[in-house]
């Protein structure tokens, strides 16, 4: 039997050979959660991501017994909460509200962390397309009407969206891109961040999420042009898609999900793979979503790496054959 001493030394050995923010000696995954569990959003309170987010603890507070927090931590286009997340003890504790800004944000470069790599997709919960609208008083009335405009004042009309490097600004740099427009980016901190300045005229333009934007463009008071994925959303059935006004190729949607760092016990993964899944096939959560704009997603983590691995595919190729850069 070896020394105390010993025992000691060789602990802190594998402790430090496991790398930091890992521990070797992680609680067994039958017992998970034996704490308060926090989902981290990487974006502003009152976006998509935070929404989903407090609805999925919520839920899983409810049926697993132990509290389930949500905690904002915002900047760099969600760089700033993902790395926190990748980079935390793989135990199950500490788990990310993501969305494809992930994929976005490695296609463009400079993404401190790697999606398919550091992170681990556990199940997809939503999906919501962006959309591009402006503010009731902006003079042009379709899309095509916005993009003849943009060419006659080159870089004088601003759009909102939210953030540098989300899903949203991503949709604004491919349509200048194929339409060959130039427009000011106005990044915001989250999207219900942009929704006053459009509202009071401040920036005319705004590409966000169809759940941010659809009771605005109910109520009057914002005017939708279209929305950005290969198919119209059901949330905004009367708006055409970019693809049908005029740019057959077009095509940035928006994926919600639930992930955490690598290296997370498989059973945990599994264990809340099945209850999200168990959720979303609730008919008061399908209505909620429905409520908020949102469509159901759910299915197996194989499904979730794969889109992953897919994005990262297309999007790296749009971004090279596009020669998109992305500036603040």
């Amino acid at each position: 039997m070896l020394p105390s001493g010993r025992i000691l030394a060789a602990l802190t050995l594998l402790a430090l050979l496991a790398g930091p923010g890992r521990d070797v000696l992680a609680a067994p995954a039958d017992s998970w959660p034996d704490r308060a569990v926090r989902i981290i959003v990487p974006f502003a309170a009152g976006g998509g991501s935070d929404l989903l987010a407090r609805l999925a603890a919520q839920s899983l507070q409810d049926s697993l017994g132990r509290p389930f927090l949500v905690e904002n931590r915002v900047g760099a286009g969600g760089n700033i909460g993902m790395e926190y997340v990748a980079r935390a003890l793989p135990d199950g504790h500490t788990l990310a509200l993501a969305n494809n800004t992930i994929t976005i944000n490695q296609a463009l470069g400079g993404q401190p962390f790697d999606a398919a790599r550091d992170l681990a997709p556990i199940v997809l919960v939503g999906s919501t397309p962006p959309m591009i609208a402006a503010g009731a008083a902006f003079g042009p009335q379709t899309l095509p009407d916005l993009i003849a405009f943009a060419r006659a004042h080159p870089g004088q009309v601003s759009y909102a969206s939210c953030g540098t490097g989300t899903a949203h600004h991503f949709a604004a740099e491919l349509l200048q891109s194929m339409a060959r427009i130039r427009l000011n980016h106005v990044p915001y901190k989250g999207c219900s961040q942009a929704i006053p300045d459009v509202l009071n005229g401040t920036v005319p333009v705004v590409f966000s999420t169809v759940s941010i934007l659809a009771p605005h463009v109910k109520g009057g008071k914002v005017r939708g042009y279209a929305t950005t994925g290969l198919v119209r959303s059901p949330a905004a059935a009367d708006l055409p898609t970019v693809a049908e006004s005029g740019y057959p190729g077009y095509s940035v949607d928006t994926w919600f999900g639930l992930m955490g760092p690598a290296s997370m016990p498989r059973e945990v993964i599994a264990k809340l793979n099945a209850e999200v899944n168990r959720v979303l096939e609730r008919s008061d959560i399908r209505d909620r979503l429905a409520a908020q704009y949102f469509e159901p997603l759910g299915g197996t983590e194989g499904r979730f790496a794969d889109l992953v691995r897919r994005e990262l595919r297309t999007y790296g190729a749009l971004v090279r054959d596009a020669g998109i850069r992305v500036d603040p």
